[in-house]
């Protein structure tokens, strides 16, 4: 326990003197926290970095998508049950003919400077095990050498 501690002690020091550009600190810092969760506190041998997504489209703009796509089903319902064979606009007729489309978001992984991480891994005494990349995430699984 007292190895993983001063391990620990080292990487928190190694964040003020190994780079000074953002986000290398914030990758140092991510790895210090994940290393004290889950090697001190969980016990484990090896400790998992993750990065998720995040959409290319603003909060506001998905949102106002939503809506829509709900304001346009509750058109079409009102059209198909309501109203007489009326089919001379071209928004009636996709709207009775066709489906509604729902809104389509594309999300992106956050880039990973993968080779300062491994430099800075292998300056900790650290190796990258393991490394999933998916559509939507990225995963790294980080042991002692």
């Amino acid at each position: 326990m007292k190895e993983k501690l001063q391990i620990a002690k080292h990487f928190r020091l190694s964040q003020n003197s190994f780079s000074r550009n953002p986000k290398h600190k914030s990758l140092i810092t991510k790895c210090y926290k994940a290393y004290c969760i889950q090697c001190i506190l969980r016990k484990r041998e090896t400790f998992i970095l993750y990065w998720g997504s995040y959409y290319i489209q603003s909060f506001s703009t998905r949102v106002s998508d939503w809506c829509n796509y709900v304001f346009d089903c509750i058109y079409k319902f009102f059209l198909v049950h309501f109203t007489p064979n009326d089919d001379k606009t071209l928004k009636k007729y996709e709207l009775i003919h066709y489906k509604v489309m729902k809104p389509i978001h594309i999300k992106r992984t956050y880039f990973v400077d993968e080779l300062f991480l491994s430099y800075y891994l292998k300056g900790m005494g650290f190796e990258i095990v393991n490394e999933q990349i998916s559509s939507l995430s990225t995963t790294y699984e980080i042991a002692k050498l």
